[in-house]
C-alpha cells in the first residue's frame, strides 16, 4: 500500500492525537481568549468596532478550523480506502 507524504502525516496525527476537548481548546486558546476578551470588552464599552472585528475573527478562525479539518479528513478517507482495498486482495 502506497500512501502519499499527506496521507502518511495525517494517519500519524490521528494515531498520536487526544481528541479530547480539552485537549483541543488548550491548543487553541491563545487565539481564542483575547478575540474573547475584545468582544467582552466591546460589549461592555458598547464600542461596536471592536466587537464587530472580534466577531468576525472568531468566525474566520472556525472556517479556518474547518477547512483544515476537511483537508485532513480527505486525506485519512484516501488512506482508509487504500488500506480497505489492500485488505481485499488478501
Amino acid at each position: 500500500m502506497k500512501l502519499t507524504p499527506e496521507e502518511k502525516a495525517v494517519v500519524a496525527q490521528c494515531i498520536a492525537d487526544d481528541p479530547s476537548l480539552k485537549r483541543t481548546l488548550s491548543i487553541f486558546w491563545p487565539y481564542i481568549l483575547p478575540l474573547f476578551a475584545a468582544a467582552i470588552y466591546g460589549v461592555l464599552e458598547k464600542d461596536y468596532i471592536i466587537l464587530s472585528i472580534a466577531f468576525f475573527s472568531l468566525i474566520v478562525e472556525v472556517i479556518w478550523y474547518l477547512n483544515e479539518t476537511a483537508k485532513s479528513a480527505g486525506h485519512l478517507k484516501a488512506a482508509l480506502i487504500k488500506l480497505e482495498h489492500s485488505n481485499d486482495g488478501s
